[in-house]
């Protein structure tokens, strides 16, 4: 993986390519169930500020999609809600 520094002068699609494997590494291990609810938000934490760097002017797009994404799986694979 690219660092932070080399995906903001990469281009859109890489940054974007990035952006999905992060999200979805994080996703995963969310949906394993192994994580605690503090663990996955400092995860989903950690995300949002990688996202804040390499994309900072869509950062509000990031939460409706990403941050809501996040919320999703913690209620259903961690607290156990539907």
């Amino acid at each position: 993986m690219s660092s932070i520094s080399q995906l903001k002068k990469g281009g859109e699609s890489e940054r974007l390519a990035a952006i999905r494997e992060i999200v979805d590494d994080v996703a995963g291990r969310i949906e394993g169930g192994l994580l605690g609810e503090a663990e996955a938000r400092r995860l989903a934490g950690d995300v949002r500020f990688q996202m804040d760097l390499i994309i900072p002017d869509r950062i509000d797009q990031y939460d409706m999609i990403y941050g809501a994404r996040f919320e999703r799986l913690i209620r259903q694979f961690i607290r156990g809600e539907s």
